[in-house]
């Protein structure tokens, strides 16, 4: 059996891949391939960074679970491994994928020959993936995903993937399988038909069915904003925290700001993208190491940075242009919602006035109805 290790990494496309490959787990199950599913997450397998990165810092999706709890952690961790085993006796694949762009920052050695040692009871034919995106992209993109359930977001610096994909080169004794996340050269400009035609060449693209969804949506300047400040008057002691109401907020705020058409993408401010990019030495070695290369970027222009200019950036308007009046409506346009009280008549007595029209005194109940749910409701 042959395995496919992709680790991510972040911000290249890994929701719309592993929903697709969720969707399809059927269809690829009959062709001999194996998207497994777990207990711990519907769509991916982050359980596999449970134990490989558990000293150096856990996932984020696993911090607020487990906490101060490693029994936990570690029978989650096992039955996370037990649903692998039994789907793989029960399917008899000749390729299982695994997909967790939670995968990517391991560094702990110790822990990763334990995980190297785990996956080769399967086989020892494990194939290494990442996509690599532009540092200045991949930061604007991690800006807005964080912004969805936290508060705080680290200021611009420098990209650093190389040691992510060395670890991995080192600890499997392989060339790990790299490729830029730039639609213009994905097969396809698409994430999902790039993985399949590289990864799993038994697959006809063409027989893959999957729901198109609306992923990751990008958030505006301007809702990215309004959430930092939202979680910065009414949760101040738990902004690493990420709540139910938090995410309730977002969506009411993306469900305006869309029907009132005010929705634009964010820019970040003139200079941040290119220090971003040009401070980012890795950028090099993927160069010199993959050839692989990003349109926009003076190479001869990089090196490292003696200062970052933009380190004490914590506000979103210190990195993004936000427009206030844009911002002000948006605000103005939720608080309306949330004073204006919700009338509606019962659909039984509207259909046995409107039968009733003929009626004087009843049509002119049911105009003077209409007339204050008109005017209540605006």
């Amino acid at each position: 059996m042959r395995i496919v290790l992709h680790i991510g990494s972040s911000k290249t496309g890994t929701t719309a891949l592993q929903t697709s490959l969720t969707q399809q787990a059927g269809f690829l199950a009959r062709q001999g391939i194996l998207y497994p599913a777990v207990r711990s997450r519907p769509i991916n397998h982050h359980f596999l960074a449970m134990h490989l990165r558990e000293r150096t810092g856990l996932p984020r999706v696993f911090r607020s679970i487990y906490k101060n709890r490693p029994d936990l952690l570690s029978r989650d961790f096992e039955a996370n491994w037990n649903d692998v085993r039994r789907q793989i006796r029960k399917y008899k694949p000749h390729t299982l994928v695994l997909s967790s762009e939670c995968l990517f920052n391991a560094s702990d050695l110790e822990r990763g020959a334990e995980f190297r040692d785990q996956l080769r009871q399967f086989s020892d034919d494990i194939s290494i993936v990442a996509y690599i995106r532009q540092p200045s992209a991949m930061y604007l993109s991690g800006l807005q995903q964080t912004l969805k359930s936290y508060g705080g977001f680290h200021p611009p610096a420098a990209a650093n993937f190389r040691q992510g994909i060395e670890f991995y080169e080192t600890l499997f004794n392989c060339q790990a399988n790299v490729a830029a996340y730039d639609r213009t050269t994905l097969a396809n400009g698409d994430i999902v038909t790039d993985f399949v035609q590289r990864h799993l060449p038994t697959i006809d693209v063409r027989q893959l069915k999957f729901d198109p969804l609306q992923l990751n949506e990008t958030l505006s300047a301007e809702i990215m904003s309004i959430l930092q400040d939202y979680r910065r008057v009414n949760h101040p002691d738990a902004d690493s925290v990420p709540s139910i109401e938090h995410r309730h907020f977002r969506m009411q705020l993306q469900a305006l700001e869309h029907r009132f058409g005010l929705h634009r993408r964010p820019s970040m401010h003139e200079g941040i993208g290119h220090f971003i990019d040009h401070a980012s030495v890795d950028l090099l070695w993927l160069r010199e190491t993959r050839g692989i290369s990003f349109r926009g970027i003076e190479y001869d222009a990089i090196r490292p940075a003696a200062d970052n200019p933009y380190r004490n950036c914590s506000r979103v308007a210190d990195i993004c242009e936000v427009d206030e009046d844009r911002k002000q409506e948006i605000l103005m346009r939720l608080m309306k919602k949330a004073v204006t009280p919700s009338i509606r008549m019962p659909a039984y007595i509207d259909s046995w006035l409107r039968r009733r029209l003929g009626n004087r005194t009843l049509r002119s109940i049911h105009a003077a109805m209409r007339a204050i749910k008109t005017r209540v409701v605006g």
